[in-house]
């Protein structure tokens, strides 16, 4: 039971720092001269940031398997993520929610996954 709530808590951990980083992003597109044609690409820097992050945590807490890890517990971060921006916009998921973009942010959990089990506790 421990071990579950741990990973929750990595997961809400990974939700916080997705929010932070589009809010910090946001704020640099409003005060800043930054383009706004590149803001998919500042959400997929966040979604990044906080998958390596739930891939982190997750192969850590896991001690073996960082890949398998760390792509399952950043999908679920991911898909948290993308069902909450889909309710809060009252938007219906779409088959754009399964394109190519989403495997980078995957991909970085996986990686991190593998650095975060070999990590000393």
């Amino acid at each position: 039971m421990n071990r579950v709530l741990k990973l929750i808590k990595g997961t809400f951990i990974s939700i916080i720092i997705f929010v932070a980083m589009s809010l910090l992003a946001g704020l640099l597109l409003t005060v800043t001269g930054m383009p706004e044609r590149y803001t998919g690409f500042y959400l997929i820097v966040a979604l990044s940031a906080s998958c390596a992050f739930a891939g982190l945590y997750a192969g850590n807490l896991s001690g073996k398997k960082g890949l398998f890890s760390g792509v399952i517990f950043s999908g679920i971060a991911l898909a948290i993520i993308l069902t909450a921006t889909a309710l809060s916009f009252s938007t219906f998921i779409s088959a754009d929610v399964l394109s190519f973009q989403y495997i980078i942010p995957l991909s970085f959990g996986g990686i991190f996954g593998i650095i975060g089990t070999n990590l000393k506790n």
